[in-house]
């Protein structure tokens, strides 16, 4: 069936090994950074000796049915969990049986999330996701010490990473629906939400200079607004991708820069890399090769010599 060809291509279309390789190492350092904000109250939060106990958690909350803690959760194993989920984590961004390595980081990092809910968040929500779909992506084609060439003289050969597709696809629905649920809010038509937002808890400076400027506040706001609402479109349009990444890219920084937002804005960081094309991937090696060469100028001597 010919006509189904078009369709096929556009949803498999093969990837960079180098942005798969980028993919896999980002992932596993903000799963890292994520799991490293559990350090120091592992015993509190997910074993038997804590705050609750995971059969009370197992039947008050509909979505945490699946952990390792509810079949065990002493202090002693939650331990051997973390200790496991680091190295799974360490061995993904070295590229070392990668293919194990994910299993184990997905089924961990669920175990630790579903024991203790309250870790939960948005950013950890479309983590599991990727980390899920990772499972179908070759993650280590090049940059890993478990290939036999470390640096592949193709290492910008096209591969076929249709699990690359679906976390794109899954990335372009929680814009959508993220901007579903904010014309839900009246001070997002009004032109106050990024004000309100950065008078809780999350704001790093506070909403001092919005409340200074309404106009500001307004344009941030409807501009939040629009980048969310268009990009799921934009992001799977060839034409548009790069521009809509940049933006998107320019949107997480800021909320990275103002807000206390946990890891939110490094995850989304690592899904916007899934956009990313072989022309990307060139046009930032040439940038980077631009930088280098600036910083190895040498530095312009100034003697001042006294007079006679």
């Amino acid at each position: 069936m010919r006509f189904l060809d078009p369709i096929s291509e556009w949803f498999f279309p093969p990837t960079d090994k180098r942005v798969i390789s980028l993919f896999r190492i980002l992932l596993a350092l903000v799963t890292l950074g994520d799991a490293g904000t559990w350090f120091g109250h592992l015993q509190a939060f997910f074993s038997n000796a804590g705050y609750v106990t995971g059969s009370y958690v197992h039947q008050s909350t509909p979505y945490s049915h699946y952990s390792l803690f509810f079949l065990n959760d002493a202090t002693w194993f939650v331990y051997v969990c973390y200790a496991l989920l680091i190295i799974a984590c360490l061995s993904l961004v070295v590229g070392y049986a990668s293919r194990i390595a994910i299993i184990v980081v997905y089924v961990l990092y669920i175990s630790f999330t579903s024991r203790f809910p309250l870790v939960i968040y948005g950013g950890s929500e479309i983590l599991q996701i990727m980390l899920f779909f990772a499972m179908l992506v070759p993650l280590a084609p090049f940059f890993s010490f478990n290939r036999a060439y470390f640096w592949p003289q193709n290492f910008k050969e096209l591969i076929p990473s249709w699990g690359i597709r679906i976390i794109q696809v899954n990335i372009a629905f929680v814009y959508f629906f993220a901007s579903v649920s904010k014309f839900r809010v009246d001070t997002w038509f009004n032109g106050t939400e990024l004000a309100n937002t950065l008078s809780t808890r999350f704001s790093v400076f506070g909403p001092h200079l919005l409340l200074t400027y309404p106009i500001l506040n307004g344009l941030l706001t409807y501009g939040t607004l629009a980048l969310e609402s268009t990009a799921p479109f934009l992001l799977l349009n060839p034409a548009t991708r790069r521009f809509s990444l940049v933006l998107m890219f320019s949107l997480h920084l800021g909320i990275q820069v103002f807000m206390n937002a946990g890891y939110f804005s490094e995850i989304m960081f690592v899904a916007l890399v899934c956009f990313m094309t072989p022309e990307d991937m060139d046009d930032l090696k040439k940038i980077f090769h631009k930088i280098r060469t600036f910083l190895r100028l040498p530095l312009i001597q100034i003697s001042f010599k006294s007079g006679s």
